[in-house]
């Protein structure tokens, strides 16, 4: 049976981590973000070149931190993630000091420069964060289980199949079918619960 995920269904991150030339990984991430921080900064009253500006800035660095991911005990993977997105922030003012400024000149950069201002960017990538972790933990999962057990809990989970047509075309049993789903739906929820408490033991990509 041909393997149900594509390459754009896989861990954003794990994608942008393999390599730096995936443009299809890069646009997704684009996708992905990118609207947010525009609409982050349109709501401040910056222009929309200057938005398209600081969007594409703050993507690219974000870029940088989520390839260079490595798992810290002391940070759950929302709280990277947060971690990144406030960092590529505080990299984009410290590039354009001194330098020509978005739209709202000094007043601007202050408002960016604010734990206010990152906290609503952070807020409206909470969904995003989310989507990136149930991702991610999919991909951990993913590399661990046989195929056939995997597709069994991908396709009736995830996509929503009828199960004994997923049964047929797996070659199995419904009773084997069903076993499978609940062993992986189990090992991707504590996949989850491993990322958000990365302290309560070992993980690696």
């Amino acid at each position: 049976m041909r393997n149900s995920i594509s390459s754009t269904d896989v861990s954003l991150l794990a994608r942008l981590q393999q390599t730096a030339h995936d443009e299809v990984a890069w646009y997704d991430f684009v996708d992905r973000y990118g609207s947010r921080i525009f609409q982050w900064c349109e709501i401040r009253g910056l222009q929309p070149n200057d938005a398209e500006d600081v969007t594409q800035q703050v993507l690219i660095r974000m870029s940088r931190y989520l390839r260079n991911f490595e798992y810290n005990a002391s940070l759950s993977f929302r709280a990277y993630l947060r971690r990144a997105t406030e960092n590529s922030i505080t990299d984009f003012l410290s590039s354009r000091n001194g330098r020509e400024r978005p739209g709202g000149g000094t007043e601007m950069m202050n408002w960016m420069a604010s734990v206010e201002a990152r906290n609503e960017l952070a807020d409206r990538l909470k969904d995003v964060f989310d989507a990136e972790l149930l991702e991610h933990a999919m991909f951990r999962v993913q590399q661990r289980v046989n195929d056939q057990r995997w597709q069994a809990w991908y396709q009736t989970a995830v996509k929503q199949r009828d199960s004994r047509e997923v049964a047929q075309e797996l070659g199995i049993g419904i009773a084997t079918l069903y076993s499978a789903r609940n062993q992986v739906g189990n090992l991707v929820r504590d996949e989850i619960q491993l990322l958000e408490n990365p302290e309560s033991g070992a993980v690696g990509i």
